[in-house]
């Protein structure tokens, strides 16, 4: 998954990776690469939000979700639901990682 895990609401992030253990095979593993990167004007609703606001080249605002997930907290989430996955950040503001189910 390309930046996609900050784009799943906390309501919905253990349905969510249930989905992703139902499409996988047994011993299937997952790769995912991601970012907490928030920018100060998309804040909109201050810094604990989820919720930013983007605008695109023509100028047009839309709102999204934008979890801040930080790789230790990411990773304690992902235990709490099974998954062996040891979360590491890059050099910049991304974190990528591979793993499976607890019980792979």
């Amino acid at each position: 998954m390309g930046f996609w895990i900050s784009h799943v609401p906390w309501n919905r992030f253990s349905d969510f990776w249930t989905r992703v253990d139902h499409s996988l095979r047994p011993g299937g593993r997952v790769l995912f690469v991601d970012d907490a990167f928030r920018t100060e004007e998309e804040l909109i609703e201050g810094e604990a939000s989820t919720t930013i606001q983007r605008r695109l080249g023509d100028g047009t605002p839309h709102r999204a979700v934008k979890v801040p997930h930080s790789p230790e907290r990411l990773e304690r989430e992902l235990a709490a639901l099974g998954w062996n996955i040891q979360v590491h950040p890059t050099s910049g503001p991304s974190y990528r990682r591979t793993g499976g189910r607890s019980s792979d």
